[in-house]
């Protein structure tokens, strides 16, 4: 079993062009963070992650995406998104 994670932080004071018009982005403010969780034995492996977008960029949104996938390690992967959910309020 593995767990891993990662977050992208902005740094700096910047702003985004958000349809057209220029928005400051302050500081310290998450673009990307995701959380996975893994197991595999010799045969197969089970992923799950769930993934949280803070980028808006014209149709982009805000969101949070859950995934599992199955891998058959000498077929193929069976996956997908189970859940995505975007909007103004997250």
């Amino acid at each position: 079993m593995a767990l891993a994670g990662s977050e992208t932080i902005n740094l700096t004071n910047s702003s985004n062009l958000i349809n057209g018009v220029a928005t400051p982005q302050s500081n310290s403010t998450s673009l990307y963070a995701t959380l996975a969780a893994i197991y595999q034995d010799e045969c197969m492996a089970f992923i799950s992650s769930v993934t949280q977008s803070g980028i808006r960029s014209g149709d982009v949104t805000p969101g949070v995406s859950v995934m599992f996938s199955v891998v058959f390690k000498n077929l193929g992967e069976i996956g997908g998104t189970l859940l995505s959910v975007a909007g103004s309020s997250l």
